[in-house]
């Protein structure tokens, strides 16, 4: 599907269910956790950024059963780690996917002496 097909099907997916928002995630990062996460209202298709979010079971068998459309836009991510490798895959849109809060906890920072003042 082109990229406007796939977002018109994924707010009809939204209105058919009655939801007032669905998630959008535009880049991934490390372990399969959202980098760019999006709230689109259903309403007006407006976009609000989410920070601190993570998938639920997002493994090998939700590609096979929950989904639901593919773009023909493709997404390249280069990995230049030990073994350097590159993924490249089409924006997928599932029937469900939880969302959820991240469960990292927030370090406290440390604490610095103010600066000296010179005369």
């Amino acid at each position: 599907m082109s990229g406007a097909a796939l977002k018109e099907k994924f707010l009809d997916l939204c209105r058919q269910r009655d939801l007032s928002y669905c998630y959008r995630v535009e880049t991934f990062g490390p372990k399969l956790m959202p980098r760019l996460l999006y709230k689109v209202w259903v309403k007006d298709g407006h976009e609000e950024l989410v920070r601190g979010a993570t998938f639920g079971d997002l493994d090998t068998r939700a590609l096979r059963s929950e989904l639901v459309a593919a773009g023909d836009d493709l997404y390249a991510y280069n990995h230049p780690q030990i073994v350097p490798h590159s993924i490249v895959a089409p924006p997928i849109l599932f029937d469900e996917l939880e969302v959820k809060r991240a469960n990292t906890n927030k370090e406290k920072l440390p604490e610095y002496p103010a600066p000296t003042v010179g005369n």
